[in-house]
């Protein structure tokens, strides 16, 4: 099983090409190649999906009569090829598909009154139909591409679940610090709520110019000083000045910080145990005040959120994952193979691209084969053949 990162690096390797020749672009566009030629010819279950379609006042395009209605469905966007349309709890099924001029043709030989043709990017069914039947079609789908991500919003953030890529928020383990509208700004935040963890280091370069005769305060919930663990060094305001800050592991859970004797200049810090932050690296996460303790604790490696958001109703800066592919994640061979016919054609490297042209047929071969099999095993199998409408 391969990622996206992977199959990137996979193609480059195989190809023997750095990123100067083969850029991750170029490689991102021969994989798409490699997956519309594979749709083409590839037909296993991984690919097969069902849609209901209920029919309206609306998708009637001939009225009712002793010959049937005819009705208009839109296909769905994924459609690769139709398996089969049926009337969902009636057991009708559309098995006869004619050309669009048999389908208009009344009096062209056709097997039954049930028969269908796609036009353009609609599906037209004749048959009998009423207003709310449900049909359901069956068919071969094309799959999200291969680089698409999950779209996280404030709705689904606690709830996605995918693998965590993450981002600092803040670079390594320092937070540059200044002063500026009678407020702490924290690595460009203007006195934001911070979540620390508990056994790290963190170095607040309090450095710059607008922090001289400023002085950074930690409090405890009795409005103590919290020094424990904090070392300042240099004089604010001035080069190398810092606080370096060594979380105890014992802690306690939440901490205020400000500037001197003005708490306003500051916020609420959370220090959160290793219990559930112990694989995420980094450094600090930020937090919308509307967001509760319950849902900090909730965070773990398969919680993302958007890092696009840029004001303090939304804070927690982890990056969505890619979706599922069953072609790179299942059958990588073929994506692959694919992608190296496509990079070996763009390379005018011809007997190379013949190579793996050669190697992604036999794969999608040797998949089609193998459900060939499989239908065939378990019972009789029983195939309808037409003798009536052939074009």
């Amino acid at each position: 099983m391969a990622t996206y990162l992977e199959t990137l690096s996979n193609v480059r390797s195989w190809s023997d090409r750095d990123s100067t020749v083969l850029t991750d672009a170029l490689i991102k566009t021969f994989l798409g190649y490699a997956a519309d030629k594979a749709y083409r010819t590839l037909r296993v279950p991984s690919l097969e999906t069902s849609l209901d379609f209920t029919v309206t006042s609306g998708d009637i395009i001939a009225d009712s009569s002793n010959t049937g209605t005819e009705i208009s469905m839109t296909i769905p966007s994924d459609l690769i090829e139709v398996i089969y349309i049926q009337k969902k709890g009636e057991g009708m099924v559309w098995n006869q598909k004619v050309d669009p001029r048999t389908f208009h043709d009344r009096y062209a030989d056709k097997k039954s009154y049930q028969f269908y043709t796609r036009t353009g990017s609609t599906i037209l069914l004749h048959g009998y139909i009423n207003e709310g039947d449900v049909l359901e079609v069956h068919y071969y789908k094309r799959l999200s591409s291969i680089a698409a991500t999950y779209t996280v919003n404030t709705s689904n953030y606690l709830t996605q679940t995918t693998s965590l890529s993450t981002m600092n928020r803040v670079t390594g383990l320092e937070v540059p610090v200044t002063y500026a509208s009678s407020a702490l700004v924290l690595d460009g935040d203007s006195k934001p709520t911070m979540v620390l963890r508990k056994g790290k280091t963190y170095v607040f370069d309090v450095s710059d110019g607008t922090m001289g005769s400023k002085t950074l305060v930690f409090k405890d919930s009795a409005g103590s000083t919290y020094n424990t663990g904090i070392t300042p060094s240099g004089t604010p305001g001035q080069a190398n000045a810092n606080y370096t800050f060594i979380v105890p592991s014992d802690a306690p859970d939440t901490l205020t910080y400000q500037e001197g004797s003005t708490a306003s200049a500051g916020n609420s810090v959370s220090l959160a145990s290793e219990s559930y932050l112990d694989t995420l690296d980094f450094v600090a996460l930020y937090f919308a005040d509307a967001v509760t303790g319950a849902q900090v604790d909730s965070l773990t490696p398969t919680v993302v959120k958007s890092a696009s958001e840029t004001s303090y109703t939304q804070r927690i800066w982890f990056q969505p994952d890619y979706i599922a592919n069953w072609l790179r994640d299942e059958n990588e061979k073929i994506l692959l193979y694919g992608a190296l016919n496509e990079a070996y054609d763009f390379l005018e490297e011809p007997e190379n691209a013949a190579r793996y042209k050669v190697r992604f047929d036999e794969e999608i071969a040797q998949l089609n084969t193998e459900e060939h099999k499989r239908q065939a095993r378990g019972g009789n199998t029983s195939i309808s053949f037409s003798g009536m409408g052939l074009i």
